[in-house]
């Protein structure tokens, strides 16, 4: 088959019909055809070498991309900041001078007013004071109180407590407090409902419409400046039931926890 591949290209050389019309003849003697063979196998290796260093040399260029000298510069200019001149520095300290100034007392009072926070959310209190009622205004009765206050991070806050009446009663209540304010001065209001306690008619006082009342009151806490735990507690009340009014005026301590 090698044969015959060859003997065909040297008869087309042989051919006059497939010469060019310039006049140029083939040689008359053709190439052996194991020289043709060594010189074809020779432009292979060639041609492969020639495209396998092409590669190489793009393959290297594109590792190797430079960057610019702009790139560069914009770099070097983030990385390593100027240091300010001596002129900037004292033109920045007299603009310090310039901004206003708050006076000493300000400051003082912004100073106590940062430095006490009532966090507390717990207190037990005693109070005492004059309770009058309208059916006898001018005789007043003495009332004690103890009273029981929280305020859960996730609840209400409630407050109950027992009060002791200078005529030998007393009562137990309870109400929905809500505080304003959590400075060294606190107000407050609250409302509930409360059972007054007649010791002589014993169980039978929890029956009577009459014992039971609706109170409401109002006061105020200032925390004392040799204790951030206790504070002077003052609350003005109004306890209403059937045909009774009573007003308590009280004053007392409060300790928290």
């Amino acid at each position: 088959m090698r044969r015959t591949q060859d003997q065909i290209f040297t008869n087309l050389y042989d051919d006059q019909t497939f010469l060019p019309s310039s006049g140029i003849r083939p040689p008359t003697h053709p190439l052996p055809p194991q020289k043709l063979n060594t010189e074809r196998a020779q432009l292979t290796i060639y041609l492969f070498v020639f495209f396998l260093l092409i590669g190489l040399l793009s393959t290297s260029e594109v590792q190797a991309a430079p960057t610019s000298p702009d790139v560069d510069a914009a770099t070097s200019a983030h990385s390593e900041p100027e240091s300010a001149t001596n002129d900037e520095v004292q033109r920045a300290k007299e603009l310090d001078w310039t901004m206003p100034k708050e006076s000493e007392e300000k400051l003082a009072d912004r100073a106590t007013a940062r430095e006490f926070f009532y966090h507390f959310r717990k207190s037990l209190s005693a109070m005492a004071g004059p309770a009058y009622r309208t059916d006898a205004i001018q005789d007043p009765d003495t009332q004690l109180s103890l009273n029981y206050w929280q305020h859960p991070t996730d609840g209400v806050s409630l407050e109950a407590g027992a009060d002791l009446m200078s005529d030998g009663t007393g009562a137990l209540h309870i109400s929905k407090r809500d505080n304003q304010g959590r400075g060294r001065l606190r107000s407050y209001y609250k409302y509930g409902l409360a059972i007054r306690i007649v010791p002589n008619e014993q169980l039978v006082t929890f029956l009577k419409f009459q014992n039971w009342q609706l109170r409401g009151s109002a006061g105020a806490e200032w925390q004392w400046p040799w204790g951030k735990s206790w504070s002077l507690r003052s609350e003005l009340g109004i306890n209403l039931s059937q045909g009774r009014i009573q007003i308590p005026i009280l004053i007392g301590a409060t300790t928290s926890f």
